[in-house]
């Protein structure tokens, strides 16, 4: 921010870098809004979200970022062993067969949440913990 040096700007990275969640927000999604809330409540600086935007982008490298979905109930080994062992193994007897192999959605739809934007530093795509349930209502 305007007037705040390199190092205090990096020191006011760090604390962003908690997670939104630690600063009493309901999800870790850090939007320009709540950024210059924070800075105002903890550090009683105040600052037009816009230009906190414009701040975390050219002086910290942060950009507005989709976060990416990782269900809770996946366990990574199964998936792992899953695409190592029995794709292939499907793969070839479908190779053997002369077959098409088809992956289809049995419900029709997802019951997959809406994942907004959220600000976070260049190359650290955020990961969203979300339940990745295809359920029937």
């Amino acid at each position: 921010m305007p007037g705040l040096s390199d190092y205090h700007l990096q020191k006011r990275a760090r604390f962003l870098r908690q997670g939104a969640k630690k600063h009493g927000w309901p999800n870790d999604f850090w939007t320009a809004d709540r950024v210059a809330r924070l800075v105002r409540e903890r550090f009683g600086l105040s600052y037009h979200p816009e230009h906190v935007r414009k701040i975390l982008k050219q002086r910290l490298g942060w950009t507005r970022q989709q976060p990416r979905r990782k269900p809770r109930e996946r366990i990574d080994q199964k998936v792992e062993w899953w695409l190592c062992t029995e794709l292939p193994r499907l793969l070839r007897e479908a190779f053997r067969r002369q077959a098409h192999v088809v992956f289809l959605d049995e419900a029709g739809f997802q019951l997959t949440p809406s994942v907004r934007r959220t600000l976070a530093p260049r190359g650290q795509t955020p990961v969203l913990d979300c339940w990745d349930r295809r359920d029937r209502f």
